[in-house]
């Protein structure tokens, strides 16, 4: 699937669970401190994750979101090998 897609595929899953709940996008919007259009967009696959967030906490749909980036632990062999956690990436080479 394509970026866009995926966007608006939850954008769907946002609108089916605010219709789920019976809640409309004025509600939401109000407990989520957004302006209804920004609801809307999100609904249309628009919009800020930072907005995508607050609407997915009013409509109490955060916990999915734990299995997508689990905390990241460190491996027995890394911590052999570094005295501290690791602060960013090495670039890789592009050959």
């Amino acid at each position: 699937m394509s970026n866009e897609a995926i966007c608006g595929e939850l954008g769907q899953r946002l609108r089916e669970t605010r219709l789920r709940l019976l809640l409309t996008q004025a509600v939401v919007a109000g407990e989520a401190g957004l302006a209804v259009n920004t609801v809307k967009n999100l609904e249309n696959g628009k919009g800020t994750l930072a907005s995508m967030v607050a609407v997915m906490r009013v409509l109490e749909a955060l916990q999915p979101l734990n299995g997508l980036l689990p905390v990241p632990g460190i491996s027995p062999l890394m911590k052999l090998h570094q005295s501290k956690p690791r602060q960013r990436a090495r670039s890789r080479s592009h050959g």
